[in-house]
């Protein structure tokens, strides 16, 4: 009698809020991932992993390309326009692979944007970090091999666009990229601060001074949904609601997925394909229809297609790996650090 007595008590309590739910964006292993981004990609076996790459992306594509950056209270925050985004650009790696092109490694820790930085007083840009970033909260990142981004993994905008809200109309063509990458300093700036990854690779000061305007800073909030981000004004603050779980566990590899096939939610397997034993030299495009890549044009040039009068490919489209190039060397610590590049 007595038990049943505080079963119901704890249950009414439960009922009206006075005990804690577990939340949706409580710890969660690595299937969020697996089964989330099945829609949009398919999961290969590559040479540095099991990894993902996404469908339909046009070439020339890239990471952190279709969205915005936001300066907030963990440093610059990516916004990406793409549903894949909460996933890809704020936990794990990318990397460029000859046979599938881009395909993105899995990781447990969440950060705003895991990208190095270059820039200049006409032009800054950022790259996606690879697997062999690792990072650690005493040290930040290290790199477990010698690392030099390639020119291709660059997306360079004037600095006057760098907050524009597309500012993927702005970035630059690999080939003009070429010629003024050697002006470009780096500066390299994620670490841990108050028990969170943060990434101040661009003093703000310097951007407001380069774009002529104000960059107000957003606060970032943690949802329990991965429905997208919401932003939110109150008064003379913004905040902005984005999903970031704690992941555990250990991400899968492709023998232990391919002897046991778990389902997703929704009762199939994850869309899953076989690295080829001998595999082409050249690219080959991904396949598939869920996800369109969207069109990098402005809309006065799509218009102006449309209508004829131009008959030729838009210019700041990407165009793709450019040719090796020689450009000066940077090489990286083999130890992380919080950067010490001087802003003019």
């Amino acid at each position: 009698m007595k038990r049943n007595l505080i079963v119901a008590v704890l249950g009414a309590m439960l009922a009206i809020g006075f005990l804690p739910a577990k939340s949706y964006a409580d710890d969660v292993s690595f299937d969020v991932f697996y089964n989330s981004l099945s829609p949009y990609g398919e999961w290969v076996n590559a040479n540095i992993g099991y990894a993902w790459r996404p469908y339909n992306v046009r070439y020339g594509w890239r990471p952190y390309l279709d969205g915005r950056w936001i300066w907030t209270d963990y440093g610059w925050y990516w916004s990406s326009y793409e549903p894949f985004g909460w996933a890809t650009y704020h936990y794990g790696r990318w990397s460029y692979d000859d046979y599938y092109g881009w395909i993105w490694l899995p990781d447990n820790t969440w950060g705003p944007a895991w990208v190095d930085w270059r820039y200049n007083d006409d032009f800054i840009g950022w790259a996606p970090l690879p697997p062999a970033a690792i990072y650690t909260a005493d040290v930040g990142i290290r790199f477990s091999t010698g690392w030099v981004a390639p020119v291709h993994y660059w997306n360079f905008v004037p600095a006057r666009n760098f907050c524009a809200v597309r500012v993927v109309q702005y970035v630059q063509p690999p080939e003009r990229v070429e010629r003024f990458y050697g002006s470009t300093r780096e500066n390299f700036a994620i670490h841990a601060e108050g028990g969170r990854v943060v990434n101040f690779g661009l003093d703000v000061n310097f951007v407001e001074r380069r774009t002529n305007s104000r960059v107000n800073r957003i606060t970032i909030v943690n949802s329990d949904r991965n429905d997208g981000e919401h932003f939110v004004r109150e008064g003379g603050s913004e905040r902005i609601s984005v999903y970031h779980p704690q992941i555990t566990g250990t991400p899968r590899n492709f023998g232990q997925q391919r002897g046991n096939n778990p389902t997703n939610n929704h009762g199939s397997q994850p869309n899953v394909r076989q690295e080829e034993q001998s595999r082409p030299t050249q690219h080959i495009q991904p396949m598939g229809r869920p996800y369109v890549a969207p069109d990098y044009r402005s809309t006065q040039q799509i218009q102006q297609n449309r209508q004829g009068k131009i008959q030729r490919g838009p210019q700041r489209v990407p165009q793709g790996p450019p040719r090796t190039i020689n450009h000066p060397p940077v090489q990286k610590k083999q130890s992380g650090g919080h950067g010490n590049d001087r802003w003019d």
